[in-house]
């Protein structure tokens, strides 16, 4: 039975349709995440991908996020906002942290502005339940997004929801404008956290419960898709 304190692969990711964002608010925004994120995994000496340092003064990070424009030429495009990842470690954990935001489009098929933490857990334990709650916490108050999931892989293999599609999730975060959301399953915890509601399987629950639980929670609450 695979649950996602057993030590595999997890990630916790927020998506939003806010467009036009600058590289400083990208970056204070970001800034705020690293540090939530540095208090509640013990994280420190986050490093940019490719190169460099999460460190330093506002404007020099501003300048990190500038310097990753999204695209494929890597030459700057009027709307085509900013990607770029941060990674750090400690005994416990291997994370990554990758973010897309600053277009002016918010996409079709996939949205075009989301933060994704990608945690590899060092073992059984190596991160617990109330960290995981720390991690969706975070990216609510960094982001204001309109969704934030903590989701283990198996939940897309057996549900196969993507794109703007609200997915099956070990925790779920549903912001007040995706719609009314206060009932759950059995089993399915029920909170308020900031705007929005939180929604939180069991721990030791596996994919499979998880996945039919959250599917007859979306049902309870007539939501199916994400507003963009």
């Amino acid at each position: 039975m695979t649950t996602w304190l057993d030590g595999s692969e997890f990630a916790v990711s927020a998506v939003w349709a806010r467009l036009g964002a600058s590289p400083e608010w990208i970056a204070q925004r970001t800034d705020v995440l690293v540090q939530r994120l540095s208090e509640s995994l013990r994280l420190t000496g986050w490093q940019v991908v490719g190169g460099g340092d999460w460190e330093g003064t506002e404007e020099q990070k501003v300048a990190v996020v500038a310097a990753h424009v999204n695209s494929g030429s890597g030459q700057a495009q009027l709307g085509d906002g900013y990607s770029f990842s941060l990674f750090a470690s400690n005994a416990a954990v291997h994370v990554r942290l990758h973010t897309q935001a600053g277009s002016d489009r918010v996409g079709r098929r996939l949205p075009s502005h989301s933060s994704m933490l990608h945690v590899s857990p060092t073992g059984p334990g190596a991160v617990s339940g109330e960290q995981g709650g720390a991690m969706v916490e975070a990216m609510v108050e960094a982001w204001s997004p309109l969704q934030v999931d903590l989701s283990i892989p198996d939940l897309f293999k057996i549900a196969r929801r993507g794109g703007w599609k609200i997915p099956p999730a070990n925790r779920l975060w549903l912001a007040a404008e995706v719609g009314a959301a206060d009932e759950a399953a059995e089993g399915v915890a029920v909170s308020r956290l900031g705007d929005g509601t939180l929604f939180s399987a069991p721990d030791d629950w596996d994919a499979q419960r998880v996945v039919d639980a959250m599917a007859e929670t979306r049902e309870r609450n007539g939501l199916d898709v994400l507003p963009h």
